[in-house]
């Protein structure tokens, strides 16, 4: 209909430009009202879907994605994207304490299961904010309004409201065990102790597939996604949850799992879409495709203690068995017990290093040395063990991907549970940013730490 009548109005006016002689001057001013009318007419509008606010408490990870607790706000579509489609968005909310207007700018991102994502956040602030009274979660119960920009849309804007829900971050899932070592690996995990959880997110990135442009995500790389029922906490991975039909598990590529503990707005275990969402905790563990043979992995919380990242286990230990610890690349480690827990009896270090180990104990104010040792050489600590240590000189040639390239191995003293710690030892003393992620294992299982830098950037 619009195109007939714009040909019947181009015809007429050609018609008229014949008889006077002015063959071109109102057909091709027809022709360009014409071509502007339709545009406008053929023009796509913006479509917002799914758009959420949440609690997000975000463990350190290896794929350059911001740590801590935040808020994050988005949709999990909005169409034309950001990436190709030039979509802009903002965020817009009153700071309830002052009354001024917080503008936040939202991204988009894309990936192979997440075409057309944008999110904003921001990192909260809880006490004596200051200056960062806008990131504080008290002055930010006010509606938010998600607005999304296109020029070549009509129109050329859309927006939509969110509201924070909920009680505020919630904790991580406990004891994440990684076992198989084919292209479907299982997964499994505890609850986070005294939270209601209403469903887990499992996500798994391929990390050379994620970039980034001036910090922010671009390709968040990510090439597994699947929800699950709060009663179930194990995951094997599926061809079927690929986000690219057909494809799976590499060998000698590195991926990451990311485990989620979802809180909803309704109290549904059904509804998991972002939307429904109102709180959600994320761990980060690095793995790949293991070597047949190779035992199974526990792989422990991280978290954030006083500025500091640590490992935190949660294991049951006895006398006379010997458990694997595989740190990866660092010059050195510190090995440290829980409150209550049995002391360290023996360490055995790996063969393979360049040189000499360096064993050093605590005397109470500072670390002094101990031993020399060779790899494969077991040391009694002798008496009733020890608390902490120290190993300096770890081969910086060490695969840090690799799973079973260090296998520290440890005994102790008692029975009990190994609630204890390991830190990397630097150079240089790292910001937090910078802690490696570290994989626990024991009788067989291998503990990895992967040392890697954080960038702004968040998905799913």
């Amino acid at each position: 209909m619009v195109y007939g009548r714009f040909f019947d109005l181009f015809l007429q006016l050609f018609m008229e430009g014949a008889m006077t002689g002015r063959y071109l001057a109102k057909p091709c001013a027809a022709l360009l009202v014409l071509a502007s009318t339709l545009s406008q007419a053929s023009a796509s509008s913006i479509t917002i879907s799914d758009p959420f606010i949440q609690w997000f408490n975000v463990g350190p990870n290896n794929l350059g994605f911001s740590s801590g607790e935040i808020i994050r706000y988005g949709a999990d579509s909005v169409v034309p994207n950001g990436v190709s489609g030039g979509t802009t968005g903002v965020a817009t909310t009153i700071n309830a304490a002052t009354g001024q207007t917080i503008t936040r700018i939202l991204t988009g991102q894309t990936s192979p299961g997440t075409p057309n994502f944008f999110q904003g956040n921001l990192a909260i602030c809880t006490t004596s904010c200051g200056s960062l009274a806008n990131n504080n979660p008290a002055n930010l119960t006010n509606p938010w309004t998600l607005t999304f920009n296109n020029p070549n849309t009509s129109p050329t804007s859309a927006h939509t409201t969110v509201s924070l829900a909920g009680q505020g971050e919630i904790p991580f899932v406990q004891s994440v065990t990684l076992s198989g070592t084919g292209q479907t690996p299982t997964f499994s995990w505890a609850p986070p102790p005294g939270t209601t959880v209403e469903g887990y997110r499992i996500n798994i990135y391929q990390n050379n597939l994620i970039t980034f442009s001036n910090g922010h995500v671009v390709n968040n790389g990510l090439v597994v996604s699947t929800n699950l029922s709060p009663s179930i906490t194990s995951y094997s991975v599926t061809p079927s949850d690929f986000t690219i039909p057909g494809t799976s598990l590499q060998s000698n590529t590195q991926y990451t799992i990311e485990i989620n503990a979802l809180q909803t707005r309704n109290g549904s275990s059904t509804n998991l879409l972002n939307g429904n969402v109102q709180a959600l905790s994320r761990v980060y563990s690095n793995f790949q495709i293991l070597p047949n043979g190779t035992p199974p992995v526990n792989l422990p919380t991280t978290t954030v203690s006083n500025g500091q990242i640590t490992y935190g286990f949660n294991l049951t230990v006895a006398p006379g068995v010997t458990y694997n610890i595989d740190p990866a690349s660092a010059i050195g480690y510190i090995f440290r017990t829980g409150l209550g827990d049995p002391n360290f009896a023996s360490v055995t270090l790996p063969t393979g290093n360049s040189g000499l180990y360096e064993l050093l104990l605590w005397n109470g104010t500072s670390w002094a040395f101990d031993a020399n040792l060779a790899g494969g050489q077991l040391f009694n600590f002798g008496g009733t063990g020890v608390s902490e240590f120290e190993v300096l000189g770890i081969n910086p040639g060490l695969d840090p991907n690799n799973p079973v390239a260090f296998i520290t191995a440890l005994t102790f003293e008692g029975a009990g549970n190994f609630t204890g710690t390991m830190t990397p030892v630097t150079a240089a003393v790292p910001e937090p940013s910078t802690w490696a992620m570290m994989i626990l294992g024991f009788c067989g299982v291998g503990f990895m730490a992967y040392r890697r830098r954080n960038i702004a950037g968040i998905v799913n």
